[in-house]
């Protein structure tokens, strides 16, 4: 019976190290999901992480009414340079006035935006935007049957936070202070 046991033990765990073993697929997000006929693509490379076709369209993400719901934390413009209000989210991104290349973002970037927006001359879209989650590296590239002027910008936008109105924390310090008397009246 001992024998029995060891052979099954063994070979249960030959068998979880085969399903261990197998190697990671590359993640591929589609935006839009239709792809007909432009259409952009983000590549992980089975490094993690997950993205979905927030929107797609014409136009740019300074002026579409979609992005109203969003803070812009960073933007590289191949025109003007990098700029934002925070530190620079991209630890690296290369192709910018190509239909393709790669990007390397700081960990942490959960719950953002990842946009691209291509200059003229392609078919509808020509603004894409990412949801990312969890995803720090990557390539992508754009499928477009027409000729396309390249990248004009990439952007990360991040959902705006809701901070606290002073006379919300002044009013909870103040029962704080209180419920701070209170005990030690209770006390002496």
């Amino acid at each position: 019976m001992k024998t029995l046991t060891k052979i099954l033990a063994l070979s249960s765990m030959a068998a979880g190290a085969l399903l261990l073993s197998t190697t990671a697929n590359a993640a591929l997000f589609y935006c839009p999901e239709n792809t007909n006929p432009t259409y952009m693509t983000i590549d992980t490379g089975g490094a993690g992480g997950s993205a979905t076709c927030a929107f797609s369209g014409d136009g740019n993400d300074a002026t579409e009414p979609f992005f109203d719901d969003f803070d812009l934390l960073w933007k590289i413009d191949f025109d003007d340079g990098p700029s934002g209000p925070g530190p620079n989210p991209f630890v690296d991104f290369e192709g910018g006035l190509d239909t393709s290349g790669t990007f390397i973002l700081v960990e942490g970037l959960n719950d953002h935006l990842l946009v691209f927006k291509f200059g003229g001359g392609q078919t509808n879209p020509n603004l894409f935007a990412f949801a990312i989650d969890g995803i720090t590296s990557g390539s992508w590239s754009i499928t477009d049957p027409e000729p396309t002027n390249g990248l004009s910008h990439v952007a990360i936008y991040g959902a705006p936070v809701d901070v606290p109105e002073p006379a919300t924390l002044a009013l909870l310090g103040l029962g704080l202070v209180g419920f701070g008397l209170s005990r030690r009246r209770k006390t002496v």
